[in-house]
């Protein structure tokens, strides 16, 4: 009798236990949180305790953007040297946009320029320190000194090909002005070239 009692005892207690998941699943549908645990306001389900949303920074100070057309901040605006954003803009550069035009060139440095390339090309030291000081007169040195440099720039650089000089500015350097041209070799190639006048003498003569 017991045996035969056995299996219908196991199936109602397993039915019993079925129903009682159920109830306890109806009344707390969040198996991960315990429905009998006490709550209070600062407790926060694992569903519903999630973090809001990460919150982008405000702007830093100073700063506003371009198209709003006010202010740059609450912190500058009160400044007397605040500026609309829109009415910021950079300076122009002149001689970015080809608005640069070089300085008046006295006539008196063009013939400068073309005797001291005369003298180079021909090796004629007289015609070197004519309008010279005496500082650049004791540089040039002997005549033979003077012509291995000649030879040697007209070597390097073919100057009886032709030039073109185009001229760019002047530094001023009292009691010195540095005259400063663009050579253009027919051959091609450019150089840099700088006369020093002092007191309408030459004080200094280079080829870079």
């Amino acid at each position: 009798m017991e045996k035969s009692l056995k299996p219908v005892m196991e199936g109602l207690f397993a039915l019993g236990m079925l129903a009682a998941c159920t109830t306890a699943m109806a009344a707390n549908p969040n198996p991960l949180v315990d429905g009998n645990a006490p709550t209070t306001s600062n407790s926060k389900s694992v569903t519903q305790g999630a973090p809001a949303p990460y919150k982008q920074a405000q702007e830093p100070l100073g700063y506003a953007p371009a198209d709003t057309g006010t202010s740059a901040s609450a912190a500058t605006a009160g400044s007397p040297d605040a500026v609309e954003p829109s009415a910021r803009k950079l300076n122009p550069n002149p001689i970015g946009q080809g608005a640069y035009q070089p300085p008046p060139l006295p006539a008196h440095v063009k013939v400068d320029l073309h005797r001291l390339l005369e003298a180079l090309m021909t090796g004629n030291q007289r015609l070197w320190i004519e309008h010279a000081t005496p500082p650049f007169r004791q540089a040039t040195g002997s005549p033979s000194r003077f012509a291995a440099m000649a030879h040697a720039l007209t070597s390097r650089y073919d100057l009886k090909s032709g030039w073109h000089a185009d001229f760019l500015t002047i530094l001023n350097n009292p009691p010195m002005k540095t005259y400063v041209w663009r050579l253009r070799l027919n051959d091609g190639r450019q150089l840099l070239a700088t006369l020093t006048l002092q007191q309408g003498h030459v004080a200094g003569f280079y080829l870079l």
